[in-house]
């Protein structure tokens, strides 16, 4: 019986993409024979999760530190580290591009490179708080704490919460 290989590769040197990274060594579930690849871009530093306390359904409260690629990748000797972008994707032949003209090639793609909250730029304020990483979710801590009415603006899983 021929043996299959997974060329699995991450996209991503924030958190989604070291956590991603992490639950995949963590899973019973990885083939042994599994290869992962991971791309966390040209800055030489990736972001991680540290002292991790989940405070409700939805809310958790943790650090985030960041570290030196090649510190991080002393943890993961198994793991091929590419300090590179990704420029484009051809997702028919399986192939990322990077900016080193390098390709790679993938038989599954996790594309964790974070995203951008929406938010009310025509007005601008100081009273106004979008949330987008925990530096606000510690401004917005201290805000409440002097608030006297608070508007929640979306219901998403942070917005109930909130609520």
């Amino acid at each position: 019986m021929k043996s299959i290989s997974s060329r699995i590769v991450i996209v991503g040197g924030g958190i989604a993409g070291v956590s991603c990274l992490d639950g995949l060594q963590d899973s019973p579930d990885l083939p042994q024979n599994a290869k992962l690849i991971f791309i966390c871009g040209k800055s030489g530093y990736i972001k991680r999760v540290k002292d991790y306390e989940k405070t409700g359904i939805v809310m958790e409260k943790f650090d985030v530190t960041t570290e030196p690629v090649a510190s991080f990748s002393k943890d993961y000797e198994d793991v091929q580290v590419i300090e590179d972008n990704v420029i484009s994707w051809n997702h028919n032949r399986k192939i990322l591009h990077l900016s080193s003209n390098q390709q790679v090639e993938y038989d599954i793609l996790v594309i964790a490179t974070g995203a951008k909250p929406k938010s009310l730029n025509s007005m601008k304020s100081e009273r106004i708080l979008t949330i987008r990483d925990t530096d606000t979710v510690r401004n917005l801590t201290e805000k409440l704490k002097s608030a006297e009415r608070v508007a929640i603006i979306g219901d998403g899983g942070i917005g109930m919460e909130l609520a």
